[in-house]
């Protein structure tokens, strides 16, 4: 009854197993008896997964049971997006005088001189 992790910590892995009992009984390879407890177990090992989940996440941070997942199915950790530089944030100051210049309105004065009435 292998899994792909080679443990029952995700709901794969226990479905594997069950897969591959289910395939055992079928080919009389395990008595129906013994199947039926191990479906049983298998099904509060699912039945768990999303407590262990939160007990997880509350113990080592947030994203720690996405984490554990992506480690044991050998999945890299995604990239963390690196922080824009503020000089990036900044309107640059040649924007500002070219609108300024072709006597555009930003979205405000545009909305004011619309409401203000003509003398």
């Amino acid at each position: 009854l292998a899994t792909l992790t080679g443990t029952f910590k995700t709901a794969h892995d226990v479905n594997r197993a069950l897969g591959n009992l289910f395939a055992a009984v079928s080919r009389n390879r395990i008595p129906p008896r013994n199947a039926a407890t191990l479906a049983y177990i298998g099904a509060l090992l699912l039945h768990s997964l999303p407590q262990v989940a939160r007990e997880v996440n509350a113990a080592f941070g947030q994203d720690a049971w996405d984490d554990k997942l992506r480690e044991l199915f050998g999945v890299p950790p995604e990239p963390t997006p690196a922080p824009l530089a503020p000089s990036a944030l900044a309107c640059p100051p040649q924007a500002l005088s070219n609108q300024q210049s072709l006597g555009q309105r930003g979205p405000e004065e545009a909305e004011i001189a619309s409401v203000t009435p003509a003398e």
